[in-house]
């Protein structure tokens, strides 16, 4: 279960959002054929705003939006979405970053 007030004591400032979209992504990329965990990371990247809009201040949008890095936007997903990436595997990270480029290269 859930517990709020542990989550808001242990990542001040963080979105406790993780929609069920994502860990039904993880969920896929889990499993042999899935696809890997590219593909949840270009959604949860597709997502990010708006899953953090209302949660945390327009400067936390503002570094989401300047963002041009895979490595960048993995450590702002690490601080602002901690619940989502709490799915990925670390030895997954990889895979996972790769989406990331893929998602950056689309916004330019």
């Amino acid at each position: 279960m859930f517990d709020r007030k542990r989550f808001e004591e242990e990542h001040p400032g963080a979105s406790d959002e993780c929609p069920s979209f994502f860990r039904a992504c993880v969920r896929t990329a889990s499993k042999p054929g899935g696809g890997g965990y590219n593909g949840a990371a270009y959604q949860l990247a597709g997502a990010a705003q708006h899953l953090v809009e209302g949660d945390l201040e327009e400067s936390v949008l503002d570094e989401f939006l300047d963002i041009t890095e895979a490595e960048v936007l993995l450590a702002w997903l690490d601080k602002y979405l901690p619940r989502c990436m709490a799915l990925i595997p670390r030895r997954r990270r990889g895979s996972f970053t790769a989406g990331l480029e893929r998602w950056l290269e689309e916004q330019q």
